[in-house]
């Protein structure tokens, strides 16, 4: 056993090697609306469609819905189970989800 550590200035000991001690929270449950302050201004009807108006203008700048169209592509024909289309059916998916990325996503 290493021999112990004298205490440092202000009769201060030092903590042990590893991680912190855990902090419990002073406050587990989550907080109500009745525990604000009354200085909190509530949100009316009229603040709140505002807000949303805004939020779906700036979704559309980021995500405009003008793009072009995914082409009309014919689904490829059913797999039946035989090796020998395999190879075959899936390339045709793959080019099916490569021409429309808008229908499949990526």
């Amino acid at each position: 056993m290493p021999p112990k550590r004298a205490p440092t200035a202000g009769n201060r000991t030092q903590s042990p090697p590893g991680p912190p001690p855990a902090v419990e929270d002073e406050d587990p449950e989550p907080s109500n609306l009745e525990d604000e302050p009354e200085s909190a201004t509530p949100v009316t009807t009229a603040d709140f469609r505002r807000l949303l108006n805004r939020l779906e203008e700036l979704e559309a700048q980021q995500y405009p819905h003008n793009f072009p169209k995914d082409p009309q592509v014919p689904p490829p024909p059913e797999f039946t189970g035989k090796v020998s289309e395999y190879r075959n059916f899936i390339a045709q998916c793959a080019l099916v989800f490569t021409l429309c990325p808008r229908t499949y996503g990526r």
